[in-house]
């Protein structure tokens, strides 16, 4: 059985990803053991221990188990990725090779519009934590005295012509369009 595994985590285009982070994992990628865990370096290379020395009792011997059987990588922009390890491992001595290449997913950027609620912001003023559904500003526990949840001010409500003023503009322009060109129409007539 090998001792421990080296290789490489590269991108897409076999280009090396330096710090990344590999472990051993279960089958989910969680980690199983602490210590079986590393960060590649500059040049995308890692060394992990594969197997831990047991002492066997039948033999009164050492015989290495396997840590883990499945490998991941991770590293910031990528999705992660876990990979099973070869049986040959387990079968073979000394060191193993594996390389594992993290492709970056395509992903669409949506534009988000963010309003800040004023209740919110006084809510934060005051060190507290806001509930919107609620409406209430949640304060830290002071000395001798427990955690309080105030009520905050109902937010107002905006005017209609808050939220209208663009049709308003926007029909106004369409008339005046509208009556200059019936007014020069009119005129070409009279000519």
């Amino acid at each position: 059985m090998i001792s421990s595994i080296k290789g490489k985590i590269v991108d897409e285009n076999n280009q090396p990803i330096p710090s990344a982070t590999v472990y051993l994992s279960d089958a989910k990628g969680a980690l199983v053991n602490s210590k079986a865990r590393v960060i590649a370096d500059l040049d995308g290379n890692y060394t992990l221990p594969f197997a831990i020395p047991m002492p066997n009792l039948a033999t009164g011997g050492v015989m290495k188990l396997p840590i883990a059987k499945y490998i991941t990588a991770k590293y910031t922009g990528y999705p992660d990725k876990t990979v099973a390890l070869p049986e040959k491992f387990i079968s073979d001595t000394g060191v193993g090779s594996l390389n594992i290449p993290l492709t970056l997913k395509s992903q669409q950027i949506q534009e988000v519009e963010v309003q800040a609620n004023k209740n919110a912001v006084e809510c934060a003023r005051l060190g507290g934590f806001y509930n919107a559904e609620k409406n209430t500003c949640t304060l830290p526990p002071k000395l001798n005295q427990p955690q309080k949840e105030i009520p905050m001010k109902p937010l107002p409500k905006p005017s209609w012509w808050k939220k209208n003023w663009w049709w308003v503009v926007g029909l106004g322009v369409v008339a005046i369009g509208t009556t200059i060109f019936i007014i020069s129409k009119n005129k070409k007539k009279k000519i």
